[in-house]
This record gives structure tokens, C-alpha cells and sequence, in this order.
């Protein structure tokens, strides 16, 4: 699902008013609610699109929409725009180095002058 697909999910009526990035979508903000064009969204612009409002700055990719608009986990996030494995991956991969048990050493004892 990319960026112009969760934004019509969210109901926001996106209008098509330029080419720019592969095309470039305006509407209300979903988070200020300001206008009908103060929310910039560019669907092809980066591996899962940007979107910004120029009235309160909100900014991000389709991860970060679905985590601020639809309310959903990092995890459930990546998973809606398709891109669960490629990201998590690497984010949440278990250490290939076991590390060895912890085993206390005796201190030294220290003299004190």
C-alpha cells in the first residue's frame, strides 16, 4: 500500500496538482486540520513516498503516516506498506555473536596508605 493509498484510507481526498516527484497530491492535514492543500503528499518520492504540512510541519514516509495517523506499531506499520521483512530485518535481528556467560572475578585487594 503506498502513501496516496493511506491517505485516501484515512479519507483525506487527495487532488492531483503536479508532476513534481512523479506527481504531487495536496489536502487537508490530518493532523492540524488546517485548509483543503496544506498537507503535501508525493507518493513516488523516496522507497515509500513523503508527505508534509506547511502549517504545522508534520513530516515523515508511509511508516511514519501509519504510526501518527492510523495508530499502529512500528511493526504493524512496516507490515501495511509492504515492507515488513526488508526493515525489520535489520532493525530487530538477533546478535549473530553469542555472548559468553557472566562469571564475577574475584577484586584484588587494595592497600590503602
Amino acid at each position: 500500500m503506498n502513501l496516496l493509498d493511506l491517505a485516501i484510507e484515512l479519507n483525506l481526498s487527495p487532488k492531483k496538482v503536479a508532476s513534481t516527484y512523479g506527481g504531487e497530491y495536496k489536502s487537508a492535514c490530518p493532523n492540524c486540520q488546517t485548509g483543503k492543500d496544506r498537507f503535501c503528499i508525493w507518493p513516488n518520492q523516496g522507497e515509500l513516498g513523503r508527505y508534509w504540512c506547511r502549517v504545522c510541519e508534520c513530516k515523515g514516509d508511509g511508516i511514519q503516516f501509519c504510526r501518527d495517523f492510523l495508530g499502529m506499531s512500528y511493526p504493524a506499520a512496516c507490515q501495511n506498506v509492504g515492507v515488513g521483512s526488508k526493515f525489520q530485518d535489520k532493525l530487530f535481528c538477533s546478535n549473530p555473536y553469542k555472548s559468553k556467560e557472566f562469571v564475577p572475578k574475584q577484586a584484588d585487594s587494595v592497600t590503602r596508605e
